[in-house]
């Protein structure tokens, strides 16, 4: 017998758990005894890397993380800068209008990233100019002395490429200081990359910010093609789950990441602009 779980089945059960009001939680998995695992951005984790070999399920786990988001959460709660380089992963996001995605970018040019770069820098001058006119020196004494958020989450997501990798690593100073006032100030990096490359080209000054590290492996394609044949994996596959990881929050552990091909996925937009 086939374990089977998707994205549906992660959704289904992470609504009956509820969300913690005020923080962005974002369902991942399920660990191997049925429990909902999350990221949950400036709570238990800075930043996110998710590496894995080719065919492990790197991508579809970002599609699954940026679904959940788009779901659960408004463009004033959170906001999403997508790059994915060269795959075109990313591209049917540039078909449907979600007001929480502030910028697509699927081609692999390092114009595209040093651009992305730049519009990073402006946002965290943008923030710490709206807490300097409101006279606090951090989001939390903001939100204390006015009892809302000054500003949304924005989340980026990078699909690399080993060129993007190494365009990550080559700017060093510049994408560290993002990363560590961008953490301050609601700015989270979600990167996924080949493991091999990601601590190949990422300077160690840069990978001890990804503290929440997900290893993809056993994706459908390397376990379950072997498993059913290649007649039987094409009729059963649409109803397996994607594979597992090794997640490190807590401590290291497996769970299950779930199955989400293209078709559901815009089965997902079409009944998201429904609402």
């Amino acid at each position: 017998m086939i374990n089977t779980f998707t994205f549906s089945d992660l959704q289904n059960k992470y609504k009956l758990s509820g969300k913690d009001k005020g923080v962005v939680s974002i369902p991942v998995g399920m660990s191997m005894d049925g429990e909902i695992e999350t990221i949950q951005p400036g709570v238990n984790s800075r930043h996110i890397a998710i590496t894995g070999h080719a065919g492990s399920g790197k991508s579809t786990l970002l599609h699954s993380l940026i679904c959940s988001i788009l779901q659960s959460y408004s463009a004033q709660e959170v906001q999403l800068i997508l790059h994915d380089s060269g795959m075109c992963e990313f591209r049917l996001f540039e078909e449907l209008p979600f007001d929480n995605i502030r910028t697509v970018s699927t081609a692999e040019d390092p114009k595209h990233f040093l651009s992305l770069l730049n519009e990073l820098r402006q946002e965290i001058k943008h923030r710490e100019n709206v807490l300097t006119a409101a006279g606090v020196d951090s989001y939390a004494q903001y939100a204390q002395k006015y009892s809302k958020s000054p500003f949304s989450h924005l989340i980026v997501v990078l699909d690399c490429s080993y060129q993007l990798l190494k365009w990550l690593g080559a700017p060093g100073d510049a994408l560290q200081t993002i990363l560590q006032k961008g953490y301050a100030l609601n700015i989270f990096f979600i990167i996924a990359g080949h493991d091999n490359a990601v601590l190949e080209y990422l300077p160690e000054s840069i990978q001890h910010f990804f503290d929440t590290r997900i290893l993809t492996h056993q994706g459908v394609d390397s376990a379950y093609r072997q498993l059913l044949g290649d007649r039987e994996y094409a009729q059963k596959a649409q109803h397996l789950y994607c594979g597992e990881a090794i997640i490190n929050k807590p401590a290291s552990h497996i769970i299950r990441i779930p199955y989400l091909d293209s078709e559901a996925e815009r089965q997902i937009y079409r009944n998201l602009i429904s609402l």
